[in-house]
């Protein structure tokens, strides 16, 4: 990629994906900062209850892995990040 080459600055998501046989839907997350700011993401998920259980499993076991700084293969979910992610 030359380096003059603008990324877009969204990402197209379809709302609905199919992995072994079973329909994803994509739902949406916010959370409040300490500070009062909100931010929000995305995942897929089965349904509402798949969902509820995904955001406790966030809640538990999140980390930071780095800021994305350019997407190579987005259908093979490659990244290259600022930081080294955990290896673990």
């Amino acid at each position: 990629m030359s380096a003059n080459h603008a990324l877009p600055d969204f990402v197209k998501l379809p709302y609905v994906i199919q992995h072994d046989g079973m329909d994803y839907r994509l739902f949406t997350f916010s959370f409040t900062c300490p500070d009062g700011r909100i931010f929000g993401s995305y995942f897929y998920a089965l349904d509402h209850q798949d969902a509820k259980q995904l955001c406790e499993a966030i809640k538990k076991t999140i980390h930071l892995d780095g800021q994305i700084k350019l997407s190579i293969d987005v259908d093979a979910s490659t990244l290259i990040f600022e930081e080294k992610p955990r290896t673990h």
